[in-house]
């Protein structure tokens, strides 16, 4: 019985070996996954290459990627200075536009009172 038993064990075991077997990848595989591999990291380098372009050179020769960010935050700061004049300015001339409204309107009404003073001097010397 427990000879039985071993060589039940043992058929079962081979078996299950010869399903790994049956499950390894052939060199067909191996070969068609090592070429997906290489046509991939072919793309990345090519990505990484064309990336790197977009960065200036250090006096190494090398993108700068350091030196790339903070480009980005002195133009950020230039931007903002920029803008800041531009609010400036604008301020300026709205107030320069409302001066000159309020003189016209002040010398227009210096002007109509003028004119009434005017009017009732002639009427009351009449």
């Amino acid at each position: 019985m427990q000879l039985n038993e071993n060589l039940d064990s043992s058929m079962t075991q081979n078996r299950r070996a010869t399903d790994r077997l049956d499950a390894l990848p052939t060199n067909q595989d191996i070969l068609a996954a090592v070429k997906d591999l290489s046509n991939h990291l072919a793309q990345m380098e090519r990505l990484l290459k064309e990336q790197s372009t977009a960065f200036p050179n250090n006096d190494l020769d090398k993108p700068d990627y350091d030196g790339h960010r903070k480009a980005h935050i002195k133009l950020e700061k230039t931007e903002q200075t920029i803008s800041g004049l531009k609010i400036d300015a604008t301020k300026t001339i709205i107030g320069i536009i409302l001066v000159f409204i309020f003189g016209l309107m002040s010398a227009g009404f210096v002007t109509k009172l003028t004119s009434l003073q005017v009017t009732q001097t002639n009427s009351t010397g009449k």
